[in-house]
C-alpha cells in the first residue's frame, strides 16, 4: 500500500532481507484524474499527488537509505512528457510529474557522490491496456497524435530500452536527468 509509509519501509527492508541488497529501484506507479482544472476537487488533487509524488519520494527515501549504506544503486523514477510540456485536462498529473523530474534532480545532487544515481523516464503517450478505452476514442486519439511528430503512440516495449539503459552500467555517467521517450511530443 503506497499510501502507508510504514509499509514502504517494510517492503524495502524485506527486499534486503530476502535478496541481500537492492541495486535498482523503478518507481513506476502512477495515477491520473482526467478533469479540467476548474472541476478538480481537493480529493482528486490529493489522490494524484499522494501516489505520483509522495509515495514515490518515500520509496526513494526507504530504498535510498539502503543504497547509500551499500555505496551504490540506481533509482529510476517515472515522470512524463506531460510534466515537461503540460497537457490540458491533466492538471494534477502534469504537476505531479513535473515535481518528479525536479525531485529526481535534487536527489541526484544529494546522493550521486555517494554512489546512488537517480534518473527519470518521461514517456509521451503510451498505448497500454489502461488507456485502451481512452485512446480508442477517434477524436481524442486524433487530437493527441497531432502533438506527436512520430504520428503515433508508443508501445510499452519502446519504454523498456531506455529503462534498461538507465538501470545499466551504460548510464554510469548519467544522473539527475529526465530522459524523454515521447516521439517528439516535447520538441514542439
Amino acid at each position: 500500500d503506497l499510501a502507508d509509509v510504514g509499509q514502504i519501509e517494510r517492503m524495502a527492508q524485506r527486499t534486503v532481507d530476502e535478496m541481500g541488497r537492492i541495486d535498482i529501484l523503478a518507481n513506476i506507479a502512477g495515477v491520473n484524474v482526467h478533469k479540467p482544472a476548474e472541476e478538480m476537487t481537493e480529493q482528486d488533487w490529493d489522490f494524484v499527488q499522494d501516489i505520483n509524488l509522495k509515495a514515490l519520494f518515500f520509496c526513494c527515501q526507504a530504498v535510498g537509505k539502503i543504497m547509500l549504506q551499500q555505496g551504490s544503486g540506481r533509482i529510476i523514477n517515472m515522470s512524463s512528457a506531460f510534466g515537461m510540456a503540460g497537457f490540458g485536462g491533466r492538471t494534477a498529473y502534469a504537476s505531479s510529474k513535473a515535481a518528479v523530474s525536479n525531485l529526481t534532480k535534487t536527489l541526484a545532487l544529494e546522493w550521486s557522490s555517494k554512489g546512488v544515481q537517480v534518473n527519470a523516464l518521461a514517456p509521451g503517450p503510451v498505448w497500454t491496456e489502461a488507456r485502451h478505452e481512452l485512446f480508442s476514442n477517434p477524436e481524442f486519439y486524433a487530437n493527441l497524435i497531432k502533438k506527436v511528430p512520430i504520428n503515433r503512440t508508443a508501445k510499452p516495449a519502446e519504454i523498456v530500452g531506455p529503462a534498461i539503459f538507465l538501470a545499466s552500467e551504460a548510464s554510469s555517467f548519467v544522473t539527475g536527468e529526465t530522459l524523454l521517450v515521447d516521439g517528439g511530443f516535447c520538441a514542439q
